[in-house]
């Protein structure tokens, strides 16, 4: 998995009290395994564990937001394979 600068992920809400009530955070490094992000809304930042990242991906816990171009890309791919969008 590949983690890069500037990628916002939205914080499910059963978890949000464990990041200041945050919604979301924000990757502004990366050192080896560890990961640095900010919190939104100035709330602040802090560093976790690739690892523990991964895990909150894969149990949902954060979910990655997407920007306005990556959105409009994926609506118009749908639309080019036909797919119907309700």
């Amino acid at each position: 998995m590949e983690i890069k600068n500037g990628t916002v992920y939205e914080i499910a809400d059963e978890i949000q009290k464990n990041f200041f009530s945050s919604g979301s955070l924000t990757i502004v490094g990366k050192t080896g395994n560890i990961i640095r992000f900010k919190l939104s809304n100035g709330k602040g930042y802090g560093a976790m564990p690739l690892q523990h990242l991964e895990y909150m991906l894969r149990n949902k816990r954060v979910v990655q937001k997407l920007n306005k171009r990556k959105f409009l890309e994926e609506v118009s791919n749908a639309k080019d394979e036909g797919e119907e969008i309700v």
